[in-house]
Order: C-alpha cells, then sequence, then structure tokens
C-alpha cells in the first residue's frame, strides 16, 4: 500500500486518550476518532449520532484492545481472562512471570479499563509487590504496545477496506473465468508490472472476443493485491452513447469518478497528474475505441495518466505513432471453443445439461460463429429459446431478439425492460416487485423464464439482494422498440411504459436520494426520447440530490444537453442559473459569469430567483478579481433576501461580502459585516479565524477555529482543512508539537478526502511543525521530513499551485541549511 494510507498516531495521543476514558472527560479532537476501525463501531443503527458517540467508540475500542491482548497473554500461562471486578485477583499473578509485555498490559487494564475501581499507581505497585517506578515503566512500555497494536489494526482494516472499494468498483464483483491461451494474461501482466514506463495496454480485436472479460480478470487480480488505492473502470462506449461524455471532457470525467476535488484553481489534468503520482491507481477504459477516433485527445488523455497503469479495450488498433503497448486477443482456438461452451452447458445451464449433447452442438456452432466468445454464447442462449436450426438460420442478432420478444409473455415483456431505467441496466429483485403492478407469482414467472433463456442476468454479491440484469448487446435493440412504437399489449406501447416507470423512478429518488442514479435518469429519459419540457420537470425535481452531492462535471454535461433544447423562457432561465452555478463550482469561471447574467436577464422582477443568481454571480466576479462587481451584487442580492425574510440566504451574503474583505486584505471590515449575524455557523467562525490572523490576533484565532471545527460533523468534507486551521495556529503560538498532533491528524483527512492541494499544504506545515520540534520529542528523522518535502514540491509542481510550491522550496532550502544535522 502508498505510505499516504498509513495510519498516523503518536503515543502521546494515545496516552491523552487513555487519560479522558479514565477520568471521563472530553476527548475533544483526536487522531482515534478517524479510525476505520473506530468508525465501523457507529455504523449500527442502535449507535446515536454526535461527538459523544464517537467518543464512547474510541474508549470502547481502546478498552477491547487492551482486554483482548491481556487475555491472550494470560492464555499463554494457562491464567484466566480478565475479569472487570474485585474478584479479579489476575494482578499479582500477572507481575509473577518475569514478563515485561504482560505485567504492561495488566498495568494498562487495571489502570484504564478497570476505571470504576480508580486503582492508583500506588494501589496496582502494592498487588504487584514492586515499587511505583517500575509500573510507571511498564505503562510507558504498555503505551508504546497499545500504541503499536491500534496501528497494526488499523492498517490492516484499512487494506480490508480498499480491496473491498476496489471490487466493488469493477462492473463484475466475481473474477471471471477466462478461456484464452495463458500468455496472452502473462504479457499483459509483464507489460502492466515490469515493462517500461508508462504502464498502458491496449487490448484489441473484434468484437465480442473477450477483450473486456480479460481486462475485467486483470483488475480483479490488482485489486486483491494490496499493491493499489484506487481503481477506475469506465465504460465509454456507454458514456458516449448516453450523451454523457464528450472526447475532450474524458479527463474531466475519470478526475470526477475517481472523486478528485476540482474547483476554479484545479483543472482535471492536472488534479489527475498530482494525484496518480501520489496514489498507485489502475484505470480501465473499456470500449475505448470512441477515444482512439481522435487521436489528440488519446494523446492529452494518456499524458495525464502517466503514472497509472492503464487498460484500454478497443475493436481496433491504435495508430502506431501512439505511445502505447497493444496486445491483439484473438478468437478461442477450436480446443478453448469447446471448453468455453462446454462450461456454458453444465455451469451456466446446469438444469438442462443432461438434454444436450454437447459435441453436436459445439460442431453446429463452430461452423456458424467461429471461435467468437460471444457469438457463441449468443447462439448457447437462443438455442434454448429457439430451436437450434432457427437460431443458426438468423444472421442478425436484432432479428433473434425481434423474434423472443414476439413468443414473449405481456408480464416478461415488462420484466425484461425494467433494468433499462436503472443504473447500469440492473435493478434488485424487490424493486421489480415494487414497481411493476403485477401478480407476484407473475412476476416470479417471468424472471424465471427470462434468466432461464439467457435473456436477463441474476447477480449474487456478498450482502446484497438478488438483482437482474440486460446484457449490453441487447440494450440498443429494447430502446429500438421503444423508438419504433414497439407494444407490450392491446393497452401499452413500450414508450409509454418508459414513460410510466421513470415518473415512479423519480418519486422514489426523491423520497431515497441517490444523485449519480439520478443523473443516470435523465440521461435515459432523453435516450427514450421523451421532450425536453418533461425532462427539464424530471431536472427540477432531481436537481438538489445532484447539487449536494457535488457531481457539477456531469450536471454542467445535462444542462447544457437541456440549455440546446427548446424550452418556455422560464424553464430556459432556471436552467441558465443551474448551469451557471454548476459551472462555477467545476471551475469554469468565465463561461458561468455568462449564464449567470443570461439568467438576470430574464430574471426581471426583485424577488428570490434574481438574488439567487445575483450572489452566485457575486462569487464567480470575486474568483474572477472583479471586486466592485462583487459587491453590487452581493449587497443587492442581500437587500432582496432582507426584504423577502430568508435568513439562511442573508447569512450567505454575510460571509460572501466578510470573504471579499478578507481578499481585499480588510479583515476589520470582515469582522464587520459576520457581525451582523446573530447565529454563527462553521463557515462564520472559520473566516473569523483567518480575520483574527490577519490582525496578528493568534488566541482569537484559535478559539474561532476551534468554534469551526466543533460545528463541524467528523464526517464533514471540510473537517480536514479546519483541522489543518488548528495545526497552523498553534505553529504560530509557538506549541510545535501540538501543531504537529493536529496537522498529521488533517494530513490523513485531506489525504483520504482526496484534496490534493489541501494535503500537499498541510504536509508541508507538518514537515516544518516537526523541525521545529526538540529533538527528543520528534518522532521522524530529518532525512524523512526532507523526503517529505521533495514529495510535495513534486505534487504542487504537477498541481500547479504556485504559492504552495515557494513555501516548499524555501522550506527545503531551511532544511538543507541545518548541515550540523544533516548532511547535504
Amino acid at each position: 500500500m502508498n505510505n499516504s494510507h498509513r495510519p498516523s498516531l503518536h503515543e502521546q495521543a494515545v496516552e491523552k486518550a487513555l487519560d479522558a476514558m479514565r477520568s471521563a472527560l472530553p476527548l475533544g479532537d483526536h487522531p482515534l476518532q478517524e479510525f476505520l476501525s473506530v468508525q465501523q463501531r457507529l455504523i449500527s443503527p442502535n449507535v446515536p449520532a454526535g461527538d459523544v458517540a464517537v467518543q464512547v467508540a474510541v474508549f470502547a475500542h481502546l478498552s477491547q484492545t487492551i482486554t483482548q491482548r491481556l487475555d491472550h497473554l494470560r492464555q499463554q500461562y494457562g491464567a484466566p481472562g480478565p475479569v472487570k471486578t474485585e474478584r479479579d485477583n489476575g494482578l499479582p499473578g500477572d507481575f509473577q512471570h518475569d514478563n515485561q509485555e504482560l505485567e504492561a498490559w495488566s498495568v494498562l487494564y487495571h489502570r484504564y479499563v478497570c476505571i470504576e475501581q480508580q486503582h492508583t499507581m500506588h494501589h496496582i505497585a502494592t498487588q504487584a509487590s514492586v515499587d511505583e517506578r517500575t509500573i510507571r515503566r511498564r505503562q510507558q512500555l504498555g503505551i508504546r504496545r497499545l500504541t503499536m497494536e491500534l496501528l497494526a489494526a488499523e492498517g490492516d482494516v484499512r487494506q480490508q477496506q480498499v480491496r473491498e472499494r476496489l471490487q466493488l468498483a469493477l462492473p463484475r464483483y466475481h473474477v471471471p473465468r477466462l478461456f484464452h491461451n495463458s500468455t496472452i494474461l502473462e504479457t499483459a501482466r509483464h507489460i502492466l508490472d515490469t515493462a517500461d514506463a508508462p504502464h498502458h495496454l491496449l487490448l484489441h480485436g473484434p468484437p465480442g472476443t473477450g477483450k473486456s472479460t480479460l481486462a475485467l480478470a486483470l483488475a480483479h487480480e490488482y485489486a486483491a493485491s494490496g499493491n493499489l488505492d484506487d481503481l477506475l473502470w469506465l465504460d465509454l462506449a456507454e458514456w458516449s452513447s448516453a450523451g454523457a461524455l464528450s472526447l475532450t471532457m474524458v479527463p474531466d470525467t475519470i478526475a470526477r469518478q475517481l472523486n478528485l476535488p476540482l474547483d476554479h484553481a484545479t483543472d482535471a489534468q492536472t488534479a489527475l497528474r498530482a494525484y496518480l503520482y501520489a496514489h498507485p491507481t489502475l484505470i480501465v477504459l473499456d470500449g475505448a475505441e470512441v477515444l482512439l477516433n481522435a487521436a489528440a485527445e488519446v494523446v492529452r488523455t494518456l499524458g495525464c495518466l502517466d503514472s497509472a497503469r492503464v487498460i484500454l479495450t478497443s475493436r481496433r488498433e491504435a495508430p502506431s505513432d501512439l505511445w502505447l503497448y497493444q496486445l491483439p486477443v484473438p478468437e478461442f482456438s477450436r480446443e478453448d471453443a469447446l471448453a468455453y461452451v462446454e462450461y456454458l452447458v453444465t455451469h451456466e445451464y446446469p438444469g438442462q445439461a443432461h438434454t444436450i449433447d454437447v459435441f453436436e452442438l459445439f460442431d453446429a456452432l463452430w461452423d456458424m460463429a467461429g471461435g467468437n466468445p460471444l457469438a457463441l454464447r449468443v447462439l448457447v442462449n437462443i438455442s434454448r429459446k429457439l430451436p437450434l436450426s432457427a437460431a443458426l438460420q438468423q444472421t442478425e442478432l436484432n432479428r433473434l431478439y425481434i423474434d423472443i420478444w414476439k413468443q414473449l409473455t405481456p408480464d416478461e415483456r415488462r420484466v425484461w425492460l425494467l433494468p433499462l431505467v436503472y443504473p447500469h441496466g440492473q435493478v434488485y429483485y424487490d424493486e421489480i416487485h415494487n414497481v411493476l403492478d403485477c401478480d407476484s407469482r407473475a412476476v416470479d414467472r417471468a424472471l424465471e423464464s427470462l434468466v432461464s433463456a439467457a435473456l436477463l442476468s441474476v447477480h449474487h454479491q456478498p450482502d446484497q439482494p438478488l438483482s437482474y440484469s440486460v446484457q449490453p448487446i441487447v440494450v440498443t435493440v429494447l430502446i429500438e422498440f421503444a423508438q419504433q412504437g414497439a407494444h407490450i399489449d392491446a393497452d401499452e406501447s413500450v414508450s409509454v411504459f418508459f414513460q410510466r416507470l421513470l415518473q415512479r423512478r423519480i418519486e422514489q429518488l426523491i423520497a431515497q436520494p441517490f444523485p449519480e442514479d439520478a443523473l443516470t435518469t435523465l440521461r435515459v429519459a432523453r435516450k427514450l426520447g421523451l421532450h425536453a419540457e418533461d425532462i427539464w420537470q424530471c431536472a427540477v425535481q432531481l436537481t438538489s440530490q445532484i447539487t449536494t452531492a457535488g457531481l457539477w462535471q456531469p450536471w454542467v454535461d445535462e444542462l447544457k444537453l437541456l440549455h440546446a433544447s427548446p424550452l418556455p423562457s422560464h424553464a430556459a432561465a432556471w436552467v441558465n442559473h443551474q448551469l451557471g452555478t454548476a459551472l462555477r463550482w467545476a471551475g469554469q469561471l468565465e463561461e458561468a459569469h455568462t449564464f449567470l447574467a443570461q439568467a438576470l436577464v430574464t430574471y426581471q422582477n426583485l424577488n428570490e430567483n434574481r438574488a439567487d443568481s445575483l450572489i452566485e454571480l457575486a462569487v464567480v466576479s470575486r474568483y474572477l478579481g472583479q471586486w466592485e462587481e462583487t459587491h453590487d451584487n452581493a449587497t443587492a442580492a442581500l437587500e432582496i433576501y432582507r426584504r423577502v425574510g430568508s435568513e439562511s440566504r442573508i447569512e450567505r451574503c454575510l460571509h460572501e461580502l466578510a470573504q471579499l474583505a478578507l481578499d481585499a486584505r480588510n479583515p476589520e471590515e470582515a469582522l464587520t459585516w459576520l457581525s451582523r449575524q446573530t447565529n454563527w455557523s462553521a463557515r462564520t467562525w472559520s473566516i473569523a479565524s483567518q480575520a483574527y490572523l490577519l490582525l496578528d490576533q493568534p488566541e482569537d484565532a484559535l478559539d474561532a477555529a476551534q468554534r469551526a471545527s466543533r460545528l463541524l460533523p467528523v464526517q464533514h468534507p471540510g473537517r480536514g482543512r479546519a483541522i489543518a486551521t488548528l495545526g497552523q495556529i498553534f505553529d504560530t503560538l509557538g506549541h510545535a508539537d501540538t501543531a504537529v498532533e493536529y496537522l498529521a491528524q488533517a494530513v490523513e483527512l485531506l489525504d483520504r478526502a482526496k484534496d490534493t492541494l489541501g494535503y500537499a499544504r498541510a504536509s508541508n506545515n507538518l514537515a516544518v511543525a516537526y523541525l521545529k520540534q526538540r529533538d527528543s520529542v520528534r518522532l521522524i528523522p530529518l532525512k524523512e521530513i526532507e523526503q517529505r518535502l521533495e514529495r510535495v514540491q513534486y505534487i504542487q509542481q504537477h498541481i500547479g499551485d504556485e504559492v504552495g510550491l515557494a513555501v516548499t522550496r524555501t522550506n527545503l532550502e531551511w532544511l538543507a541549511s541545518l548541515s550540523n544535522h544533516f548532511p547535504s
């Protein structure tokens, strides 16, 4: 695993937590709160939310770790396990084996776990028949061992979570079985692991030869290896056909899917270069022929992925002038094809295996399809629904499915169509019953029939209900049924059925939001040919969850398609405002300014719609350095909000005006704007802390930053930067040890949030805080500090953070000047 994912925890922090547990005092900000092994204790629905619950989880984790370790050591001597009562006479016995480890854990247990007994050092020393000095030494040894134990357990939890997360990022959870010659897989591994960088591999071959299956098998290997921090599978063909991807936006799409934070100062290419340098990542671009058609975009896209392993699949080779390893994926040999057909018959359709003569079937299939795996699979599937002779007579797959459609009952047709309105064409069993107005037994019979005919695939995943999906090759055929006016029965067309499903799906998403699914629903609505105004109505209903999740660039893509459609003026104004806001968050400021200005042209009345566009335009203007326009728009919005009595929006205007004053280096004016608020939020206190720092009032800045931190939930994405601010303030106050504690915690949070800019700057500040510590206290050598700063410098060079880079270079020069401690 990459060292950036290594948990950070110091012995001083563990001792602080133990003292808080013993004294029943508030723990405050503490690195153990961010440990996944602690947060897992909060997942149960019976556990209450809030900071108190987090503190209880930390104390429970410490108690359990100490108790289990002591129990393990006592078992080696045949002694009974620890019991938290006065009857536990194990303490004297723990000191009779001349085992310092056992003695150390025993001291921790009796002092910090058995807190109701209020054991003092003197009491423990008396019970153990040793002096207090020995007990104190054992306590320090125990804290050291407990720190190591906590770090080891957290490392295991993180590695397991990473493996599970990477596997779930793949289109299929289970590893596919391969029938290709093993040489292909070995060659692919060599290219991705040991060949000259960049490790970019194109798997190419005719349709259906198993390119995606081979890529999936490789991805599963790397996901399980423990050598990856991240993994992305992007079906370029699917995204392109859904209208959600333009070739120029492939780097943006990759950055977005990796959840990299993008803003006006950070574009996708620089963010990717910085992140992929620091995090071993595998990226699979399936169906990449849509990208290979534009050589310039291939070069641009792969250029920002040079630190990652990349697998592309395509039906054709790449141009020879591209720096790209290319590996052809041929059709099966006759021997491999026979093994594949035999597997399909005996493993995927075992109920019918005894009725099929595999060799007779194979000869006919080989003559028809050769060694193409997809064609073999389709024909085996079809031969179970149609007579083999009829299936072999068909020359187009579309005709095969049309013939099958004619044989299906209306219930079977509805069930077959249903997955198309769900993400990736996949729907859960319970959802099918909830959505369809059919007898439940009829639905089950339809599912059984469709799965038996291989028209639906059934998926079993750990701890997940059954789900069903249609094969990608069938999706186009089913959509054509809708566009061509096909009917399910005499009373309902496929098109009307789809419209009914979409409205039901939107109602579900409003009741239980899933932002990615909301975007998919809009794409499906367009693909199925709904009118522009109907799609706009869908977008209005789903806006809140999409923007709350921060899915700005895909939201921009959807809104631009709506903007190009014929809409009434009120709908067009709404689209302009939403598009301007989304572009602002996506960092495309000039374009955001244009669309927000267009919205104001329509919103002439002094109402909240106009004020919303004014404040958004104020934010954009501030980023563009147009301070006078920012002030005018923000104050105009403030007057409207005051007139209509919108308190939450008044607060936002005051924040924007205060931030404008800070940008102009006028902290007094910023505090004046903030003073107009009655109830201060986390952002209010955060802005105030920055103002106090500019006023050289570090004590006030510390108080404000602590208030902001307390108001932010533990899982809030901005918590990392808030804690980094606390670290900087303690550094300014000269408390280097406390600064190290906070900055180490901030680096951990920012790395987990993939905030590359914040991570680099906090890492820089942490390195400086280490340098300011006394040699006797500092936990890492100067050589490692230099390596950290050099790593930060590389990241900042890639991301284009010139301000941060200048600070890092200054710190490296300072470190080099310490020649009496560190040889050059």
